[in-house]
């Protein structure tokens, strides 16, 4: 008997870290029509992909699927001399259960401020995948 969910059948499903909550899980199902669903309250209630989803995503994408439980994504941002920001290589560490992504982004003229070249880069980033949280950080000093 194969289990279901909206009326689906669940083809495969993973066990992903809550970003905010230590300790936390939250399960990320791919249902028969390539959609998927997520345990989290992002999904649940506004049924909107949450990054859970979206880390999964990136590793298929990728060509990794290490399993029931998802590698953590580490993003290390790094300043580059250059006009975009590039994805500068990935590396897999199976005993820590870690993807680290190694980011180049352009440096940032201050004086005057570049607004321009920094929301480009922004969005950049995003589509890359990188949290907001992480560019946050990297970019706090801004402020």
């Amino acid at each position: 008997m194969m289990t279901k969910l909206m009326g689906k059948e669940i083809v495969k499903y993973w066990f992903v870290d809550s970003f905010s909550n230590e300790g936390k899980r939250y399960k990320v199902c791919q249902l028969e029509d390539g959609s998927f669903t997520c345990s989290c309250p992002e999904w649940i209630f506004r049924r909107k992909e949450c990054k859970h989803i979206q880390q999964i995503k990136r590793h298929l994408e990728m060509g990794n699927d290490f399993g029931l439980i998802a590698f953590k994504d580490r993003w290390i941002l790094q300043p580059i001399k250059d006009d975009d920001v590039k994805l500068l290589k990935k590396e897999i560490d199976k005993n820590k259960r870690e993807i680290r992504y190694f980011v180049g982004v352009p440096l940032i003229r201050i004086e005057p401020f570049d607004f321009k070249n920094a929301e480009k880069w922004y969005s950049q980033l995003i589509s890359l995948g990188v949290p907001k949280s992480v560019i946050k950080e990297y970019w706090r000093w801004l402020k």
